[in-house]
This record gives structure tokens, sequence and C-alpha cells, in this order.
């Protein structure tokens, strides 16, 4: 099951691939704000140069179900994920989400996990799979970060999936 289209931009130092959309996982970084995914952006403003030199406009289609990083969790759902996430990788990080949070959200669960030690964020793309999710998506600010609520920069999307990318237009 698939999203409609999504009109979005990715930035790359090569432009070959874009012009093709030619996109595959071995692209993708484990280092990345949410793990090895390919990330698009619904805003053109991402221009900068730790993101690539080219800019190109893209339609997508998400694999469903999509996680909402931006989706409220109780601190309780935090602590049941924290706990399944120490199982799964056999970790034992410890959050006082109690103490640390009025209440959640997806984002910040994940990035509470990279506070703690960046190391984890290459588990994020089977953590976020072994929880059903085939894609995801976030409110993102102008260096594509997670912020809570979403203003001008739009959402960021990330894919597993890289069959479902058109080009549209670019470079600009």
């Amino acid at each position: 099951m698939l999203t409609p289209w999504i009109t979005v931009y990715h930035a790359s130092h090569s432009l070959d691939h874009l012009e093709r959309a030619k996109f595959d996982m071995s692209m993708a970084s484990d280092g990345s704000l949410f793990g090895r995914a390919i990330y698009f952006s619904s805003s053109g403003n991402i221009r900068s140069s730790m993101f690539g030199k080219y800019l190109c406009k893209f339609k997508i289609r998400l694999d469903k179900p999509v996680l909402d990083m931006n989706t409220e969790i109780t601190n309780q759902e935090a602590y049941t994920l924290l706990d399944r996430f120490n199982k799964q990788f056999n970790t034992n990080i410890q959050v006082d989400f109690d103490t640390n949070y009025d209440g959640m959200m997806y984002g910040w669960f994940f990035e509470e996990l990279n506070g703690r030690d960046w190391e984890h964020t290459p588990r994020y793309f089977e953590f976020i799979r072994a929880l059903g999710f085939q894609s995801f998506m976030y409110c993102q600010d102008g260096l594509t970060d997670f912020v809570d609520t979403c203003g001008d920069y739009g959402r960021v999307y990330g894919l597993y999936n890289t069959k479902n990318i058109k080009f549209i237009d670019g470079p600009f």
C-alpha cells in the first residue's frame, strides 16, 4: 500500500543519479538523524553544501504504514519502546522520560537515544521496520533537523523502498 504522490526535493553532490532518479540503500547513511534511509524534503530551501551542490525536485510515494515522528506518545509508551529496543539489541539504555518530558513524540524518543550514544543510530532502520513501519516522516527546520511543529520548512520523508521516485526538474 502506497501514499499518494508527494512533491519533494533532494540535494546531492552527484547530479547523475539525481537526474536518473537512481537511488538505492547503499547511498543511505547510518549516521543520519533517524538512521539509514533515503531522505527527501518538502522544502526547496534546504540548499546547503552539507547536503550537496545540486538540488532537484521529485515525486515520491511512501510505503505504508508511515511512522510520523511527530506523533505524540505517552511516557509509558516511550518506556515500552525503550524496553523493546534494549531487548532487540541487547543494550541497557536508561532514560527517565517522566523527569525529562511532560509528553513524548516518537522523534524525541529517537533523539533521546542519540543523546545517549550515536552508535545506536544504525539500528534505527531495523528497529523502525520491526515496529511495522515501512517509511517515516517528520517536521523539519532549515537544516532538516527534527522539530516538534511543522513550520516554513515542512517535512522530511525517509524511504526504505527506492522504487517509487520520479525525477521532475532540476538542478536548481
